[in-house]
């Protein structure tokens, strides 16, 4: 008995001195590097699944965004090559999966060339260097959140990329079985929020706030196809700013704030000639970058790139923000680099842009749009002229009839004509939300113009 005591006591006297390998949350809290206090910078150069390289080489960073950071493979191991240099010292680089205990090793640095330092020493970062991550990824089942880090005297951070976002991706292990999804609560669709450029006045009012344009020589009402046309010189990225953010602080106008959780896609319409914008046979790409007021930044993990169908009629590009991890809070100002660049001076005819809850509801107008063009707005009743009441007299009532309003012919966006309608006032009708889109014709009310003063 005295000897069985003896050796639990020398055993609790060693306990303090064992170094236990187990994560402590909290000593190994991982940072967004976007977040770090001093200057950090990096590169991603390349990424290989199972020894095979994805995303042309260095254009994996282009290849992630367009991939709404979604890499879906059915893989054993990932290999993430690139570089950080940091103001603090680097101890190591590592990896995160989801929010397990973050992994560390000294193999993952490898040897750096002289011009890395120097990219740093410009920048006032002289710590860091090249790093090549192997992750296991054969235990993974389903969707999994990945990180790069650096560990250093300032804590764990991601790494932190010189095109504005950090090296995290979803990893998706293809031919596995998830947790099941919980089924939402089912949720009355929202109306959309659509922007009809119809009148001058709409076109005036919404662009007033519309300044540091790219390329954009002019913005102007064409009274013939009823639209906004942007005057645009050649160049790169011709871009137009979409002020939903300060049109929505302006008390002036009926708009509230586009919610993000509410919308998830955006519709824009618009019309020019395909075969003069590039020289060459290239495809014809355009971009929209958004902010919101979570992150008012314009950077490349919020830019949605799509290609142009090749024809002179209406375009409908459909932008579905609805795996975008920064699409939160409130949408702000927005960039929409209608092109990636124009060889030739040209013109942008911008008919319409609305959100939409989600894609299939953006689409689904968009089908009804190219079939009935403007005719999927109901056209509004006149507001009936307020009767004066009359002095009391012995004479008659005057009975003579109001000539009726006179009517004109519209057209759809497309130039067909169709049916009369009352002639529209103007500042009608220009800013409307719809009922559910999958209606052939879709019911709308005026929701944004601006107030009277």
């Amino acid at each position: 008995m005295k000897k069985l005591l003896a050796i639990l006591l020398v055993i609790m006297l060693a306990l303090p001195c064992i170094s236990v390998t187990a994560w402590a949350e909290g000593e190994n809290e991982v940072y967004h590097g976007s977040d770090y206090a001093g200057a950090m910078t990096g590169h991603w150069d390349s990424m290989l699944v199972d020894g095979v390289e994805i995303g042309a080489g260095t254009q994996i960073q282009t290849y992630i965004v367009s991939s709404n950071f979604r890499i879906e493979e059915q893989a054993n191991t990932l290999c993430v090559r690139g570089w950080a240099v940091c103001d603090s010292e680097v101890r190591s680089f590592g990896y995160q999966i989801n929010n397990d205990a973050p992994v560390f090793k000294d193999e993952f640095s490898v040897e750096t060339e002289q011009a890395i330092y120097d990219a740093g020493t410009s920048i006032g970062a002289e710590y860091g260097g090249r790093f090549v991550v192997d992750i296991d990824v054969s235990e993974l089942k389903g969707k999994n959140s990945i990180a790069v880090l650096l560990d250093t005297e300032d804590g764990i951070y991601t790494v932190s990329l010189m095109v504005g976002f950090d090296l995290e991706f979803d990893f998706i292990q293809k031919g596995t079985e998830s947790e099941p999804t919980p089924t939402p609560e089912t949720m009355e669709t929202a109306e959309p929020v659509i922007v009809r450029f119809n009148t001058v006045e709409e076109v005036d009012d919404f662009f007033l706030f519309s300044n540091y344009n790219s390329n954009v020589t002019s913005i102007d009402f064409d009274e013939e196809k009823k639209c906004a046309v942007i005057e645009t010189s050649a160049g790169l990225d011709p871009n137009v700013k979409l002020p939903f953010g300060q049109i929505a602080d302006d008390d002036t106008y009926d708009m509230e704030s586009i919610d993000t959780s509410v919308y998830k896609a955006l519709l824009l319409v618009g019309r020019f000639d395909y075969d003069t914008i590039l020289n060459s046979d290239q495809d014809v790409i355009g971009s929209f970058y958004f902010t919101t007021d979570a992150d008012n930044t314009l950077t490349e993990s919020k830019n949605l790139i799509y290609t142009y169908e090749r024809t002179d009629g209406l375009q409908f590009v459909v932008l579905d923000f609805s795996e975008n991890r920064f699409w939160k809070g409130s949408v702000d100002d927005c960039r929409f680099d209608y092109f990636a660049k124009t060889d030739n001076d040209c013109t942008y005819d911008f008919y319409l842009l609305g959100f939409f809850s989600d894609a299939n509801e953006a689409n689904a107008f968009a089908e009804s749009y190219k079939e009935i063009g403007d005719a999927i707005f109901p056209t509004p009743e006149p507001t009936p002229t307020p009767t004066e009441t009359p002095e009391v007299t012995a004479a008659p009532e005057d009975t003579t009839t109001k000539e009726p309003d006179a009517v004109i012919p519209t057209e759809t966006a497309d130039g067909k004509e169709t049916s009369d309608k009352p002639a529209k006032k103007a500042g009608c009708g220009g800013f409307v939300a719809a009922i559910p889109a999958l209606a052939l014709a879709v019911s709308a009310a005026v929701i944004l113009r601006k107030k009277k003063r």
